[in-house]
């Protein structure tokens, strides 16, 4: 009986930030979505009207947009994979860097004396 108290009171904690993070996220996929199917014309005004599937139907013939797909594809890889080398490269150098005496940071931390707050933060 207990347990089931203290799960509904964590759920009833979580309730209101999930609500906020769902509004947050789903109503602009939503607009997005519906968006996606209109069509929007500038020539006299703003004006709007569904356009079903036309307008997905004719971006997979265009070759402007395979195009734009394969560069940021392309853009993609290179940067995720070049930011992850880097990354991973100043991490190690770190923690080379900032073991003192066989020691590492963590524990350096824990150390009353071990360090001013200025190493801290650049190791």
């Amino acid at each position: 009986m207990r347990f089931t108290q203290v799960r509904r009171e964590r759920l009833a904690l979580l309730l209101p930030a999930a609500l906020l993070m769902g509004m947050a996220v789903v109503i602009p996929i939503a607009r997005l979505v519906v968006l996606s199917f209109e069509r929007t014309e500038l020539d006299s005004g703003l004006r709007s009207h569904f356009a079903g599937l036309e307008m997905h139907a004719r971006l997979w013939q265009d070759g402007r947009w395979w195009s734009s797909l394969g560069n940021t594809l392309m853009f993609t890889t290179w940067s995720v994979g070049i930011e992850m080398v880097l990354g991973v490269t100043f991490a190690l150098l770190l923690d080379q860097l900032c073991s003192f005496h066989g020691r590492s940071l963590p524990r350096l931390w824990r150390w009353p004396g071990g360090g001013s707050s200025t190493t801290r933060l650049a190791c």
